[in-house]
């Protein structure tokens, strides 16, 4: 793989990853008055269940990196986000969103271990300096438009604040465009 195309893999994952930084916060009260069963507290554990499932999944990478390349764990990752997002989006159910932010959880945890991973076996010095203050730039303005956006969309109705995974299905059609594997070895 090209040096640029393992930056933009980078960027990619770094974008994507600024998803868990939006969070429920802005539907929970939309939460709360679609689900009347179900208590407070449960609606607001939707909001941690993807930050606890994250660091299972960020201590099992180097497992799954002895069983599949780093680029399927990387496309699979994002393949569950925009998944999750485009279910809860047409399924107002709340054992959807339950399961689904489990499955996010782990999107997410695989990704910064593989991340750092990448940046640390193909760059060094300066360079690599660079690119991580360039992945911390794009991740933070990421963020930054995802709660702008999300807190603008959601006056259409609270299923629509998932629609903002589909940035995983851009990423997952960039990555999946490159050719050969990304390699941390």
């Amino acid at each position: 793989m090209k040096r640029r195309d393992i930056k933009l893999c980078i960027y990619a994952i770094s974008i994507v990853g600024a998803l868990n930084t939006v969070g429920l916060t802005v539907i929970i009260s939309s939460l709360v008055e679609t689900f009347p069963e179900h208590s407070v507290t449960d609606i607001q554990m939707l909001q941690t269940l993807p930050n606890l499932f994250s660091v299972l999944a960020a201590a099992l990478t180097g497992l799954l990196l002895v069983h599949f390349s780093d680029k399927k764990i990387v496309l699979t990752s994002f393949a569950l986000l925009f998944l999750t997002g485009i279910l809860c989006f047409f399924i107002s159910e709340y054992s959807c969103l339950f399961w689904t932010r489990i499955l996010a959880g782990f999107a997410f945890g695989v990704q910064n271990p593989l991340k750092m991973s990448i940046l640390s076996a193909h760059f060094s010095g300066q360079e690599k300096a660079q690119i991580l203050g360039y992945q911390s730039a794009f991740s933070a303005f990421a963020g930054f438009l995802y709660n702008l956006l999300t807190g603008w969309i959601i006056q259409f109705g609270y299923q629509f604040y998932f629609l903002i995974y589909s940035v995983a299905l851009l990423a997952f059609v960039t990555l999946f465009s490159f050719q050969g594997a990304i390699s941390i070895t």
